[in-house]
């Protein structure tokens, strides 16, 4: 009776091995896979920024709304800004009164 048991404890161990293991993802797959989930489920969001390059330090909040739209609006420096409709990227630079466009 015993021998049969941990048989029968075996054998559905063996036949549910499968739902254990789970598939290695590269980086490039995982990255493909979380944009794609991005893409059609999220519709849009808005977050502080920081932007911290050597000893300067930018803040402002950044507002993205799905498809491919961006707008970085800088608290520091004041009143910087920049905007992305996924075709053109727009740099406003106030300290400068400047509108950079590629």
């Amino acid at each position: 009776m015993q021998k049969k048991i941990t048989f029968l404890v075996f054998g559905l161990l063996l036949l549910n091995l499968n739902t254990f293991s789970q598939e290695l993802l590269s980086a490039y797959d995982l990255f493909n896979q979380l944009s794609e989930t991005f893409k059609t489920t999220i519709k849009d969001y808005e977050a502080d920024l920081e932007w911290i390059q050597k000893d300067i330090t930018q803040t402002g909040k950044v507002f993205f709304k799905n498809p491919q739209k961006l707008r970085i609006n800088f608290s520091e420096p004041k009143d910087q800004v920049i905007c992305s409709d996924g075709y053109e990227l727009t740099v406003y630079l106030s300290e400068l009164n400047l509108v950079l466009k590629q």
